[in-house]
Formats: C-alpha cells, structure tokens, sequence
C-alpha cells in the first residue's frame, strides 16, 4: 500500500510549480490560510464565503482526510506555528484529519542563538518531531506538515547558516533560513530513508505562496514549487504543465488509486486536459494564467492582461476572461448555496 506525506513550506523551496459576468453584492471576506484550504479541498478561496473552520454555511464540501479514512488510512496533520494560529486546528478538523499537533507539543532539538526568536517554529525541529509521529502511525497514512521559519521575521538559525550577515526582515535572512531549511529537510529525507515506510512513501513537496523578494513581475509573485518525490514509483523529470494549489488534492486521490467521487475545481497534474491556474489577489481580484498568457480582473472590469508566450500567435483575451469569470461565479453561487459536493 502507498502512504502519502504532504510537505507544505510557507515560502518557496526547490524546484518550481506554479460567462458572462454578472454583477453581485460586494463581497468581503476571505478564508484564512487560503493555500491549505485549497489544497485539502479543492475549492477556491472567494471573497464573502464563510470561513472553512466558521462551523456554519458551507459543509457540503470534499474532505481530504475524510476520504483517506474511509479508504483505511491514518490521517496527521503537524504544523511548526502554535495549534490555533491562523485558525489551522479548525480548519484540518473539518478537512478530517485525526491526528493534529502543533508548536506547543514539539520538542526544541536543535542548537538555536535565540530558540524563542522564531514566531513560526524550527522547522529541523518540526520535522524530527514529525518523522517521529509517522513513525508511530499504523500504514497506510495521509502526513501533512506545514513549516514556517522562512516567514518573515526570519529567525537566526545560527552562524553555521550564514550566506550573508543575518537581518530579521531583509533578503540576508531570507537567504540564511532558506538554507537552514534545505539543511533541515535533508536531515528528516536522510532519517526517513532508515524506517521500513519510506519505499512505499510519496513525497509532495510544495509552498504556500512566492516570496516578496522575488523578481519578475505578475508571474513571478504567483511562482511556487511543486515536486513529487518517491525512489521506488518516479522517475526523476520536468513537467511544465501550469498547475495550482487547487490541483494538489485530485493529484494526491489519483495517486493513492481512491475510487470515491470527489469535487474540485482543480485536476490531476497527471491527467490535466489544460495548462492553466485560476487564484485570487488578496480579497482584490481574480486572475487566470496559462502557457501563453495572464489577465486579472476585478469581477467588475479586465484590470490587466499580458501575453508572454514565445511563438507568435494571437491570444483570445475575451475568451480567456470569459472562463475566469465562470470559474468564479459557478464557484461562488455553489459555495453560497451549500451545493459543492451532492
């Protein structure tokens, strides 16, 4: 049997991965931690919807955890940060997941200038703390685990991390903790690699969103990894294919060979018909990105759009706002009704 672990990094890592209109009410709200909502559950994070830990309005949804358990998995949910921060504990209950632990229960291991410095946790730390619960877990399992000390403040990991002198809020941290974070996760690959569930183990490994420090435009600030890692069922390659977060949860039931119906606005990246990403900017816009170009839209007019692709050719804008705003509305007014998932 296949077990799954879902690394989820706040800020990048390795590799790469990213009808009609009609007119509503304002909308306001957001859900918290939008990239864990989208990647337990498929769905969008859309202004004026209910929070996925609220307990009330949308429960008509398709729960990853859930799905794991009644195909005879063991769920864990680890995050470096404290259990209620950002609301996480709610959101991986409603998501299904059983087991769910936080900063308060991990050990401090690790040789630390300020050990309190790190607002979001160690993430070497974390992951020891991590490895140690799966271990205990009866297989096969669904892990997922969400580390953050390459959020900003960045947290001096020590001099033996240094690329440049440390600054808590500049590029010099960032650097410093990014590798801090590399080194961190070669230490729980290396003690994983030693325990009898690591063949059968796929590794995802992605981040929750771009770093500001990153170059490039409207493209660039959407830029994230994805990589999927396991010895004994991939071979090492490259796939461009444009992808998002809301494709991580039909991925991850392909993989695992789930028969269940599940509802999504995302597909698997094995089995995409079309290279595209649908996200949303900050409560502000929406925005669709495929392989020739990008336009974002504030639900009431086009705001911008480009084309990038290399090869010449004419890019349909107006059919490319045409399925953003479909995306968006038949999104919202499912959400809204309760009529997600039947």
């Amino acid at each position: 049997l296949v077990m799954i672990f879902f690394l989820f990094f706040f800020f990048i890592l390795l590799l790469f991965f990213f009808f009609l209109m009609i007119r509503r009410p304002p909308r306001s709200t957001l859900f918290p931690y939008t990239t864990l909502f989208r990647s337990l559950t498929g769905i969008p994070a859309l202004k004026g919807l209910p929070r996925l830990d609220a307990g009330i309005g949308i429960s008509n949804f398709t729960r990853l955890g859930t799905i794991a358990k009644k195909n005879g998995y063991e769920t864990l949910f680890v995050q470096s940060s404290n259990r209620d921060s950002f609301k996480i504990s709610g959101i991986t209950a409603a998501a299904g997941f059983e087991n769910f632990y936080g900063k308060e229960d991990i050990p401090l291991i690790g040789d630390y200038p300020d050990p309190e410095e790190a607002t979001f946790g160690w993430d070497y730390d974390s992951l020891m703390f991590f490895k140690s619960r799966i271990d205990g877990l009866k297989e096969p399992f669904l892990a997922y685990t969400f580390t953050g000390t390459t959020h900003e403040p960045y947290a001096d990991p020590g001099k033996r991390f240094h690329v440049q002198p440390h600054n808590a809020q500049g590029e010099a941290g960032y650097l410093n903790t990014m590798k801090y974070a590399d080194w961190s996760l070669g230490q729980f690959i290396s003690a994983a690699k030693k325990q009898p569930w690591f063949d059968n183990t796929i590794f995802i490994f992605t981040a929750d969103h771009a770093n500001y420090l990153q170059k490039g435009g409207f493209l660039k600030s959407f830029h994230i990894p994805m990589l999927i890692y396991s010895p004994k069922y991939f071979k090492a390659k490259e796939d461009k294919t444009i992808s998002s977060q809301l494709d991580i949860m039909p991925t991850i039931i392909e993989l695992l060979g789930f028969n269940t119906e599940y509802t999504s606005v995302g597909e698997s990246v094995f089995n995409k018909k079309s290279g595209y990403a649908f996200t949303t900017l900050g409560g502000t816009a929406i925005a669709i990105i495929n392989d020739r170009a990008y336009l974002k839209h504030s639900l009431s007019n086009r705001l911008e759009s480009e084309t990038y692709a290399a090869e010449k050719g004419k890019t349909d804008f107006d059919k490319m706002e045409e399925h953003l705003l479909s995306l968006d509305q038949m999104s919202y007014e499912l959400l809204r009704d309760n009529r997600w998932a039947r």
